[in-house]
């Protein structure tokens, strides 16, 4: 089995730019990495997803979701947890539900997460 190093440093970067809740630095390492030529993967997208739902930036967490799809990427559970939580935390509560029932008609089971994020959203 081989690692890309680089791919493994851009997420490691882009991981530690979430947890500083500096999200918009972690967006423009992830295009830094497509002009390296090096293409995200969904940890990378759930990175990016992640931070924009702790910044309460639901459109962009949304736009995310999309953008690593229409790349032939598979958003995975965390990846709709995260942005269901943008969602909650940016009052769109019909926004949550659709990707509830996205998810689930992709086959993609909730978490306690997707469900908790869920209902906060449908209270605001």
């Amino acid at each position: 089995m081989t690692f890309d190093l680089k791919l493994i440093q851009y997420n490691v970067a882009i991981t530690a730019l979430e947890r500083a809740h500096k999200p918009k630095k972690a967006f423009a390492l992830l295009r830094d990495m497509e002009a390296a030529g090096i293409q995200p993967t969904v940890v990378t997208y759930n990175s990016l997803i992640s931070a924009f739902a702790k910044g309460e930036q639901a459109q962009w967490a949304l736009d995310l979701l999309r953008e690593m799809a229409a790349k032939g990427l598979t958003p995975d559970v965390k990846s709709y947890s995260a942005a269901v939580s943008a969602c909650a935390r940016g009052g769109e509560g019909k926004e949550a539900q659709r990707l509830l029932h996205e998810m689930t008609a992709r086959g993609v089971p909730p978490n306690e997460v997707t469900y908790t994020s869920v209902m906060a959203a449908c209270e605001s």
